[in-house]
This record gives C-alpha cells, sequence and structure tokens, in this order.
C-alpha cells in the first residue's frame, strides 16, 4: 500500500524520499480528476492505494460515493486529521 511506503520513507527519516512520493500522489490524483472526474476520488487516499511492481498505482476498496466536488486539496484533510 501507498501508505505503507510513507511510513517506511518517515521511518528511515528520509524527508526527501517522502516528499517526492507526496509530490506523485497529488500528480496522479490530479491526473485521476483530470481523466476520471472530480468525484472518481473520494476514496484514494494512501490506504487504499497498492503500488504495483512497476510503481503504478491501483485504487482498492471504492465503496464511497459523492455527488460533490473533490479536488485534490480536500484529499489533504484525512492525511492530516489523524496527526493532530
Amino acid at each position: 500500500l501507498l501508505a505503507t511506503i510513507w511510513l517506511e520513507a518517515l521511518l528511515a527519516s528520509d524527508l526527501g524520499r517522502f516528499q517526492m512520493l507526496l509530490d506523485r500522489y497529488f500528480q496522479y490524483i490530479n491526473q485521476k480528476i483530470a481523466d476520471d472526474g472530480e468525484n472518481a476520488l473520494i476514496d484514494a487516499l494512501p490506504a487504499n492505494i497498492v503500488v504495483d511492481f512497476e510503481g503504478r498505482y491501483r485504487i482498492i476498496d471504492q465503496e464511497w460515493r459523492n455527488e460533490n466536488t473533490v479536488t485534490a486539496g480536500f484529499m489533504w484533510a484525512p492525511l492530516i486529521l489523524p496527526m493532530a
């Protein structure tokens, strides 16, 4: 899972890698918005993304549906709130 990869980078104090992973995640989210529309992202959290052997992201466990607009910025809330 992408969340596990993030955690490994943080535990290794590899902040450069963690920043690269965050940048890549938000690039992916922005591309998904462009390709699939804003409502496709409600469950695109790192704990729901599998990274395959070629480094591609695969969203899993998409049980939530949303009628409202979801932006890449909206995805920060579930990432940051558990840390508060």
